[in-house]
């Protein structure tokens, strides 16, 4: 093989292992973003708690004043 040929496989080679750098770097933050939403999922219960129990007092309240505008 001569010289150029050689020269332009490991200019290939270090584009690659460059490309290779890019997306294990992008695999990096893909896992830190499904770490996150993991850890956002674990909280749709209470905040579906929390809801439930606004709508409770929502209703309750808007009960009493209907009962008090009916005195």
């Amino acid at each position: 093989m001569s010289d150029p040929i050689l020269q332009q496989i490991l200019t290939e080679l270090q584009g690659m292992k460059s490309d290779l750098s890019e997306v294990k770097s992008d695999l990096g933050t893909m896992k830190a973003d499904i770490d996150s939403i993991k850890e956002d999922t674990k909280l749709i219960p209470l905040i579906q708690q929390a809801v439930s129990e606004v709508n409770a007092e929502v209703i309750a309240t808007r009960d009493t004043l209907e009962r008090l505008d009916k005195h």
